[in-house]
């Protein structure tokens, strides 16, 4: 066995963990991938991360509390065997790959509280928490779908036009017929109908009176092939797949045929890649009308997206490599941060302090040169005015006085006389 590696202190280091979420339980499948594409990195002399603990279970199985340093994870494992006991482990994760929704049909399958715990915590992931819970709901994707659509245009991301009602009192006016009512939060099928005419969308409503789901309505497009552009990391792929049972594609049995992808649908894949600050998974449903030709974008789907079957083995290994691709860079980029910022000598201190004194003086000169301004102006004005006082009380005192000479004179005249 492969030696694992010591630290400065001579002991041996713990392997980062991740955590795979998925719906299959194939754990030992995950843990086969990543170890083997791992070992061949470090064959190649990429050794940043050396071992990797992988973990995998369902959203059912895993209960969380997030702490302070890091997220704790518990998976429960209920055998179907009545002679087999319960399998119960207990990790810390360090990164988690998503490969499933988080909310399904019903209360049993809302893992939200889960989803949020795993938010709390900050941990890596892949697609991030953020992607997660914003790819949950149909009418916040879509209007991200819409922003992205009046940028680049609609000549280059043609989306179907769909309305949105918050319940079954609030109708939408003026909807063509047949339209596709996709009622809730749900994917792959479930919660679909095709609406024929308004007759029929009045039972709709009515079925719909009875939760208090929110839907979308868009028309239907007669087709006989429906689209999928997907991508992983940097890779692409495309096919087309048209049911055999039903018109919904992904309901009951359907034909996959492999397409080369050109430039115009990987052009959608690469702008919708950007929603929500970025999709390392996802994939781009389409549909081609059979009458018209009219190309039309459906909907995104994030890290839950499902696989051809055909090429599911290999597009497994492409997750699997771009997984370790950002588990690398995460690392790396944790490596070369500094743990903690340098300390400030004593000198740089000190000259810091004096720095501060000198513009406080400044800040002085200039509040004096400020104030001896505006003194001198004030001085003048003073001057000024008490020049034009003091003319006139020197007017003022000699006319005084020539009177009372005149008083006196008068009074004294007489008397000599």
């Amino acid at each position: 066995p492969r030696k694992r590696p010591m630290d400065e202190s001579g002991h041996k280091k713990t392997p980062p963990v991740l955590l795979v979420l998925e719906t299959s339980r194939d754990e030992p499948k995950w843990q086969r991938l990543f170890h083997s594409c791992l070992e061949k990195r470090n064959q190649a002399g990429d050794t940043i991360l050396p071992e990797l603990q992988v973990y995998g279970c369902s959203w059912n199985e895993l209960t969380v509390v997030s702490y302070t340093d890091g997220l704790q994870c518990s998976i429960v494992r209920k055998e179907k065997k009545e002679d087999q006991r319960s399998q119960h482990v207990s990790f810390k994760a360090d990164f988690i790959l998503i490969r499933t929704l988080s909310r399904g049909c019903g209360h049993v399958t809302d893992n939200r509280r889960t989803l949020w715990g795993i938010a709390h915590s900050g941990v890596l992931c892949i697609n991030t928490v953020e992607v997660e819970t914003m790819m949950m709901d149909r009418p916040v994707v879509h209007g991200a779908l819409r922003r992205l659509q009046r940028k680049v245009g609609k000549d280059v991301f043609p989306l179907i036009e769909q309305n949105y009602c918050p319940s079954s009192n609030d109708l939408c006016i003026g909807q063509e017929f047949p339209a596709v009512v996709k009622v809730g939060h749900v994917h792959a099928g479930y919660g679909k109908i095709k609406v024929e005419d308004s007759c029929m969308m009045e039972d709709v409503t009515s079925v719909l009176s009875v939760g208090s789901d929110y839907f979308t309505l868009e028309r239907y497009v007669p087709h006989l092939w429906e689209l999928r552009i997907q991508k992983i990391g940097n890779h692409y792929r495309m096919f087309r797949r048209a049911g055999v049972s039903c018109w919904k594609v992904n309901v009951g049995g359907c034909v996959h045929e492999t397409i080369d992808v050109c430039e115009k649908y990987k052009r959608w894949a690469d702008e919708a890649s950007a929603l929500f600050g970025g999709l390392d998974i996802l994939s781009v449903d389409g549909i081609i009308n059979e009458e018209t030709g009219e190309e039309l974008i459906l909907e995104v789907n994030g890290g839950s997206t499902g696989l051809h079957p055909d090429y599911a083995e290999e597009d497994e290994h492409m997750i699997t490599s771009h997984t370790l691709d950002r588990i690398s860079l995460w690392l790396k980029e944790g490596k070369e941060r500094p743990a903690e910022p340098p300390k400030t000598s004593e000198i740089e201190i000190e000259l810091a302090n004096l720095r501060n004194q000198v513009l406080a003086v400044d800040k002085k000169l200039e509040d004096l040169e400020d104030y001896e301004t505006r003194s001198k102006a004030y001085i003048y004005k003073l001057q000024r005015m008490v020049g034009v006082k003091a003319s006139k009380f020197v007017v003022a005192v000699v006319t005084t006085s020539v009177v009372l000479t005149g008083i006196v004179v008068k009074w004294w005249l007489p008397g000599v006389g």
